[in-house]
């Protein structure tokens, strides 16, 4: 763009200089005349035509517009993104955390991607089982409502990441890893790419309370929720809880998930992933959502370990 501006405006320049007449008669020359020391002298001075001066408006305006071209092409735009990777045991005898390079884009729900961006921390490890950690992105790209995040990973390794939150326009917007899928450059161990994407704008919260039996409390539960709505709408979340403080013998929790669909709930479904041995005895659940309330209570034993407990449970209004 900017070399294209320098053309025009020499081509322009060029060809007035073609154009400007070589004899003193034209109207375009002026005769100045200058006493110096009792001595008076003349010269003759090239006079401004009204091309001229328009030649001049165009290239101050060109300037103009490629100053202001260079200018947003430097704009940088931040995007705060926050990761959170899988707890150990998460998938049983597989590593969730990575050391290999990671790599995010932005896309907008109008269509705008910010490419591909390394994200590391120079001064600590990245992506440890359980951990959180902080990134800032930069981009040449505008995002006015963000859309997707796409993840992307060339080498052969794994990494489970269970959530991630991006904040733009003072905007924070929750992405569930509810498939608990791995990236892994390697497509045989996972998945190259994997794309997350924004369910819904409706926040719910959620409410259990462990029983008091003497085995009742778990720190070996892996537990999800699902959503099913009247209108056929179904919402999911990735792990719940953080197995050091939750679902301790007794315990009464709450838990929130932004960025869900919007919906009449119909029922609510609780899944245990996990490697066994993760027996959690609940008595009572409650969904908070608007000015909605949805309560339950049934003593119920959940594990991934089909020995000690259900897989699953559905309640329904």
């Amino acid at each position: 763009m900017i070399v294209l501006i320098h053309l025009i405006t020499s081509l322009f320049f060029h060809s007035y200089e073609e154009k400007s007449p070589p004899h003193l008669s034209s109207k375009r020359y002026t005769r100045i005349t200058s006493i110096r020391c009792g001595y008076k002298s003349s010269s003759y001075q090239k006079f401004p035509s009204k091309e001229h001066h328009k030649m001049s408006m165009l290239v101050i305006v060109l300037t103009i517009f490629s100053g202001l071209f260079v200018n947003l092409a430097q704009t940088k735009y931040t995007y705060n993104l926050k990761v959170v990777t899988a707890p150990e045991k998460a998938k049983c005898r597989r590593n969730v955390g990575s050391d290999a390079k990671v790599l995010v884009s932005v896309e907008s729900d109008d269509g705008a991607k910010t490419g591909f961006i390394h994200i590391d921390n120079k001064t600590k490890d990245d992506f440890e089982a359980g951990a959180t950690d902080d990134y800032i992105l930069e981009s040449s790209v505008y995002i006015r409502r963000v859309k997707c995040l796409v993840f992307r990973m060339t080498q052969w390794d794994s990494w489970f990441m269970d959530r991630a939150i991006l904040t733009n326009n003072g905007k924070q917007t929750t992405f569930y890893n509810y498939n608990h899928l791995m990236l892994d450059g390697n497509s045989n161990q996972g998945h190259p790419e994997l794309r997350f994407c924004v369910q819904g704008n409706t926040r719910y919260a959620l409410t259990v309370q462990t029983s008091n039996y003497e085995v009742a409390g778990s720190s070996l539960l892996f537990l999800t929720m699902e959503l099913e709505g009247k209108n056929g709408n179904i919402g999911k979340t990735s792990l719940i809880g953080d197995l050091r403080y939750d679902f301790k013998r007794g315990q009464t929790n709450k838990f929130y998930f932004d960025n869900l669909p919007s919906m009449r709930v119909n029922c609510i479904v609780l899944r245990a992933k996990g490697c066994g041995h993760d027996l959690w005895v609940f008595e009572r659940i409650l969904l908070e959502y608007g000015k909605e309330r949805i309560e339950f209570r049934k003593l119920t034993a959940l594990s991934s370990d089909g020995r000690e407990g259900r897989y699953s449970a559905k309640f329904c209004v």
